[in-house]
């Protein structure tokens, strides 16, 4: 039986599976992250897997503040919710993956560290990219990835000090880890390449090419740790096959959340084409009608206006003066 089945069942009305999709400053947002997401914890049965969970679960914090980024909706108290749990999440992680060095298991510890640390390089980079698309956008992405830089700053240091343990200690199975990771790296390869299959028709061709350049990186790690395997360096080895696990971790956040984001982005592109085109025509009528020979200059302007594009998405759109070719010019506010 699915968690998500049980959730059902123990809540009834479909409440917990509706709080699924909520959002920070939603009301269902609380059951989501203190219910749902703590009943399916509970079928995480080891340290690694608990630390992956709550890495996994530090990737959900950062995908919903860029679904409110793109819908226009991030302001303040929702970045303040979402980041709020965000660090309980990190704080779980943290505490699993000491226990995990407690435990002399630096191999699963690096594993784990490397895993979080891929997952917010990616989000850092379609962060930069949402902050990029509009030179005015919402300040509040700015703190986000402030926030986010602090933190993947902190877990780098971590991994690189795991790194170092694993390099110094006497592993007496040595080459049966690098063995072993270099067959997880190459499941994980394998598996991106899936969703690469999956998604590659919904991602414009900058997603796709950063997302693949770091599938490349991934599958010249693995080369380059199959020649430290046949020398015998092994801890070399495994630190490769890690790397090549760590590219295809970000390769695969970065399809998946650009799908998604693409996606969202494109809907209110299209919204606000449509928005404007129409108020475009209206202008252009009224123009028309109330021009006169001494009015040429003002035909051709429109006044600085901004538009909701419907009740629900509060997006910012600016519509500039007409270009020479008659075009509308329109900002698109985040």
């Amino acid at each position: 039986m699915s968690i998500i089945i049980i959730l059902a069942l123990v809540f009834g009305g479909g409440t917990s599976i509706v709080a699924n999709g909520s959002l920070p400053g939603d009301a269902l947002y609380n059951v989501k992250t203190n219910v749902n997401e703590k009943v399916e914890g509970l079928f995480t049965f080891s340290t690694e897997a608990r630390a992956n969970f709550d890495a996994e679960l530090v990737g959900k914090r950062l995908e919903e503040l860029e679904q409110l980024t793109v819908s226009g909706h991030l302001n303040a108290e929702n970045r303040a919710k979402a980041e709020a749990v965000l660090e309980k999440n990190l704080s779980s992680f943290k505490a699993n993956a000491d226990t995990l060095e407690k435990n002399k298991e630096d191999s699963k510890a690096v594993s784990v560290k490397s895993n979080l640390e891929a997952t917010l390089k990616a989000h850092q980079r379609l962060f930069l990219s949402l902050k990029s698309e509009n030179s005015e956008a919402n300040p509040e992405v700015g703190s986000v990835i402030v926030k986010l830089n602090s933190n993947l700053n902190l877990i780098t240091s971590e991994r690189m000090r795991s790194e170092g343990r694993l390099s110094a200690e006497a592993n007496t199975d040595q080459e049966g880890s690098a063995q072993g990771k270099m067959k997880a790296a190459q499941n994980k390869i394998d598996e991106v390449m899936k969703v690469e299959a999956r998604l590659k028709a919904s991602l414009s061709a900058d997603v796709l090419a950063s997302a693949k350049a770091k599938l490349q990186l991934a599958n010249q790690a693995m080369v380059d740790g199959k020649v430290e395997l046949e020398a015998k360096a092994y801890n070399e080895a495994f630190l490769k096959f890690q790397a090549a696990m760590n590219f295809a971790q970000e390769a695969k956040v970065t399809f998946e959340t650009g799908s998604r984001l693409e996606v969202g982005l494109g809907l209110i592109k299209a919204k606000i084409k449509a928005k404007v085109e129409g108020e475009g025509e209206v202008n252009s009528k009224v123009s028309n009608e109330g021009r006169n020979d001494n009015a040429e200059d003002k035909s051709n302007s429109y006044n600085a206006n901004y538009l909701n594009v419907d009740s629900n998405t509060d997006v910012k759109v600016e519509t500039k003066p007409l270009d020479v070719n008659g075009n509308v010019k329109v900002r698109l506010g985040l």
